[in-house]
């Protein structure tokens, strides 16, 4: 069974991936790499079926690192509710900043302030010149690594809370299953949802410029602290506009539903709501609660909170 659905963007309708019904026992590499277009939903009963959930991943892992042409590795995150869509900090906070040269210049023009308040410093290219060399680069990843500083500088802000197109994910599927049961003993939707992307099946990954397209950073770069404790990544979606020389910002969902079938695979893990316990549990006896990946004072408040009047109430 195939879901389809419709959100909204700015005034636009976009269509979100099709999501394909399919058992876990039916997971497979074969399975993802079928049809292109499709994402894949795995409904799982309870927290211990995540468990072989992850064993399965393991497992297309394996298969794919058999490939002549390589493979990347699993990324996650988790959202409180299953219903919502994969979109960016951005989407939701201005989705009329559709282009990433644009973009770079609001998140120049505070700069100095943000310098001065942090103690921090980014060499970082003035807007027209971003706009100038990166339209030239051949490659979307190249333009960002003539200077790796913008790259750091976009990821500081969007760890920050500044409204960002990058879009996190992280390697662990512990931490993305945290974010999504973090608040679900105050929540009252059915399910939460645990996302895994795999980027390259192990036959490559082709690009076009014309079409939305998915480029990962990978983890390096020079950041918050918390950025390496979460074990994040992120990724970008953009498009380049016929004789503007400029990078539309797409949204990720429209990317997943146009993919190719070897490549860009999305599997939705949804999870009964009211299995937060045992999952908010066993995260803590594994140390991964809001302290350990947040590392604040505010935050060791709200982890012994839960720990103590939630998890270990009489």
């Amino acid at each position: 069974m195939a879901i389809c659905a419709f959100i909204w963007h700015g005034g636009n309708m976009a269509i979100t991936p099709s999501f394909k019904r399919v058992a876990l026992d039916d997971l497979s590499l074969s399975t993802i790499t079928h049809r292109a277009a499709d994402s894949f939903e795995v409904e799982l009963d309870d927290w211990s079926q995540f468990h072989q959930a992850l064993a399965k991943l393991e497992s297309i892992d394996r298969e794919a690192d058999t490939a002549a042409l390589g493979s990347t590795k699993w990324l996650f995150r988790g959202h409180a509710d299953s219903e919502w869509p994969i979109i960016s900090t951005l989407e939701r906070f201005n989705p009329s900043i559709d282009t990433l040269e644009e973009y770079y210049a609001y998140a120049y023009r505070p700069r100095y302030g943000i310098e001065s308040a942090t103690g921090q410093q980014w060499n970082i290219r003035p807007p027209h010149e971003f706009a100038e060399e990166f339209g030239q680069a051949a490659v979307v990843l190249t333009g960002f690594n003539t200077q790796p500083d913008e790259y750091a500088y976009l990821v500081y802000l969007r760890h920050h809370g500044f409204p960002s197109p990058l879009l996190d994910w992280t390697r662990s599927p512990y931490v993305a299953a945290f974010f999504a049961y973090s608040r679900a003993y105050e929540q009252r939707q059915e399910r939460v949802a645990v996302f895994a992307y795999l980027e390259a099946t192990g036959r490559g990954k082709a690009t076009s410029p014309a079409s939305p397209t998915i480029y990962s950073f990978g983890p390096y770069t020079r950041t918050a602290p918390r950025h390496y404790i979460q074990q994040a990544e992120y990724t970008l979606c953009l498009r380049k506009r016929s004789g503007e020389g400029r990078h539309g910002i797409c949204s990720h969902m429209e990317a997943f539903a146009s993919r190719d079938a070897i490549q860009d695979v999305l599997v939705k893990f949804t999870l009964p709501r009211s299995e937060w316990r045992r999952a908010l549990g066993y995260l803590d006896q594994h140390n991964m609660n809001a302290h350990t990946l947040y590392g604040s004072v505010d935050r060791l408040m709200e982890t012994v909170a839960v720990r103590e009047m939630l998890l270990n109430a009489d």
